[in-house]
């Protein structure tokens, strides 16, 4: 019954229901070295929207995505980095509410990809990436760990961005 603790439950599920449809991509795939990880964000996002009734809730959940196959060890970690911060935006950027929408893009750009999370909700004054906290602790670990780099823009709602290698390169 209480709030606090059922919103760390749901977060918690939803990082191990992100890992699960990670996994049944990766058996659905012909190459188990890796996963087109423009499709992976699609299936998550629609996981997002059933599970939390976004529409219900006036906000849009849209992915624009292009093709991009990514090795696992980059895939893994990005894909429950990308789960935070979607999760966040549903939590945090539409107060009292307020509906809004979330986009997820990524873009292939040689050995490196980017993924973007933005919202066009009330902003985090204040916040950074660098801030303390479980999620943008998690959220700076998990970039690390996939060998990329980040960036919080507040601005009109907020947007999250990681640039990470897709080469096949191991992760720094």
């Amino acid at each position: 019954s209480d709030g606090e603790t059922r919103d760390a439950l749901r977060a918690t599920l939803n990082r191990v229901d992100s890992m699960a449809l990670l996994h049944r991509v990766l058996y659905r795939t012909d190459e188990a070295a890796g996963i087109d990880f423009g499709r992976y964000l699609e299936e998550l996002c629609e996981h997002f929207v059933e599970a939390f009734a976004l529409s219900d809730q006036g906000i849009t959940l849209s992915v624009d995505a292009e093709p991009c196959p990514t090795d696992l060890d980059h895939a893994v970690p990005i894909a429950l980095a990308v789960n935070e911060a979607i999760t966040n935006a549903i939590k945090h950027a539409f107060p009292d509410g307020r509906g809004g929408s979330i986009l997820v893009r990524v873009r292939r750009d040689g050995p490196e990809a980017t993924v973007e999370v933005r919202d066009d909700g009330v902003g985090a004054p204040g916040m950074d990436v660098a801030s303390p906290g479980i999620g943008r602790t998690l959220l700076r670990r998990l970039v690390q760990q996939a060998g990329g780099r980040h960036e919080l823009e507040i601005r009109d709602g907020t947007t999250f961005r990681v640039v990470f290698p897709v080469d096949g390169r191991p992760p720094a």
